[in-house]
């Protein structure tokens, strides 16, 4: 996915209700700075006025979903 693909999607949501988008961290370069697309997660966070977090897999979802990381 790209940054793009998550903004689109997020034109069908109310945003205003969560405290941050988690997305699964390969959706980032191996840097784990930029989408394919060229978008940052710092931009992708601005354009949606919300957190972005990556993951990088199920312990760290739930560790981020209890807010222990």
């Amino acid at each position: 996915l790209t940054g793009s693909d998550y903004l689109f999607a997020a034109k069908e949501l109310d945003l205003k209700q969560y405290d941050a988008l988690l997305i699964p961290a390969t959706s980032l370069r191996y840097e784990r700075d930029l989408f394919l697309d060229g978008i940052s997660v710092d931009g992708l966070s601005e354009k949606l006025s919300l957190p972005v977090i990556p993951v990088e897999g199920g312990e760290d979802l739930i560790l981020k979903l209890l807010g222990e990381r």
